[in-house]
């Protein structure tokens, strides 16, 4: 359990076309979560709880998934018969169940199945998209009920939402391209933006890195007229600014790690909303359109609210000798009067020396 848990935690949320449960590529009949992650149907059986999915980003998707097509465009589509024992290339389809049929099995499957029509049998590979009303499950689908956001044949929006205004799904379709197309826009306006601060703070790491060799080159020019203590001094003095380095460097990197994160989430909703587009399906487009719209306002807010610090994260190391090293230049030349035989007082020279400090000023 302890190594599932670590395995969970390095686990790539941004994976494009990729399980987030198990990182498989995805095959057919996946599935969207509400937070655009996509499910596998092995990891879905696993998954699927009476309280919904529970994501790896911690979001429960609750209710019926929504497919996700996986199928490449004009892929030739060859099944054969689900009927038993029958291996003859699947014919027809039947609407209401999914399943596939040669000709001959396709006449006698609604004959078993008395609840599905034999209206809703359609010849396969489907040349356009066909959806059964969910209301009587006789026609297909043709209109979106705008008040209850529901998808109905024109017959049952006639019957039971009758006052209610209406779209036809190929317009509803086409708004909603259109609205996948804006999104497009403004998610790579936003990666753009992400990538310009990234490398600004990758810029800032190259000046840290330049300024750090120019420390080092004034140190050591310091350290040879103080001899044995100051050799010892030098060393003090590089470690403390590889520390102070470190936490720089480690300051910006964490900067650069929530800029990633959002990149990455950008370029992964980028991937999904332009898979989604390709493979033209009007209903997907309708179903995914709320979760899709939602996410990326989310996401987008997100990052027009980096904080400051984070996206103009900035550090500058300075370094201040000239007073320390007056005195202990002035400390050297007094030790003419000291007796032989007396013991060397070096406290001196090591407060002297130790106010030699490498100041780091992060985040200016």
């Amino acid at each position: 359990m302890n190594s599932d848990n670590a395995k969970n935690k390095n686990v790539d949320l941004w994976s494009v076309g990729k399980c987030v449960f198990c990182k498989e590529k995805v095959e057919e009949d996946s599935k969207i979560l509400k937070c655009l992650h996509i499910i596998c149907k092995d990891c879905t059986k696993r998954e699927v709880t009476d309280l919904g999915v529970r994501c790896k980003c911690k979001i429960v998707t609750k209710g019926e998934l929504i497919d996700y097509s996986t199928e490449p465009l004009n892929k030739p589509q060859v099944k054969l018969c689900c009927e038993t024992y029958c291996q003859e290339i699947a014919k027809k389809i039947c609407l209401y169940c999914k399943s596939m049929y040669c000709k001959p099995c396709s006449k006698i499957h609604p004959i078993k199945n008395k609840d599905h029509d034999p209206a809703l049998i359609k010849t396969y590979p489907l040349k356009k998209e066909f959806l059964p009303c969910p209301k009587c499950m006789k026609k297909c689908v043709e209109l979106f009920c705008m008040k209850c956001l529901q998808i109905n044949c024109s017959l049952c929006h006639l019957l039971h939402h009758k006052k209610h205004n209406f779209k036809v799904l190929s317009t509803m379709a086409t708004e909603t391209k259109a609205e996948f197309q804006t999104l497009l826009i403004k998610i790579s306006k936003d990666n753009n933006n992400l990538k310009c601060r990234m490398r600004r703070l990758d810029e800032n790491i190259d000046k840290l890195m330049s300024e750090k060799k120019e420390i080092n080159d004034k140190i050591d020019k310091s350290i040879i007229v103080l001899h044995k203590e100051i050799d010892k001094r030098s060393f003090e003095l590089k470690k403390i600014l590889e520390t102070h380095i470190a936490n720089a460097v480690n300051s910006i990197n964490i900067s650069k790690e929530v800029l990633n994160g959002f990149k990455k989430e950008n370029e992964y909703y980028h991937s999904l909303t332009s898979s989604v587009i390709n493979h033209n399906k009007t209903f997907g487009y309708i179903q995914l359109s709320k979760i899709f719209k939602d996410k990326m306002a989310i996401a987008s807010s997100q990052i027009q609210h980096i904080p400051k610090e984070t996206a103009n994260c900035k550090a500058k190391l300075v370094y201040n000798d000239e007073h320390s090293m007056r005195k202990c230049v002035e400390a050297i030349q007094g030790m003419e009067n000291i007796i032989s035989s007396a013991a060397v007082n070096l406290s001196v020279f090591k407060n002297t020396v130790d106010s030699n400090n490498v100041v780091p000023l992060s985040e200016l």
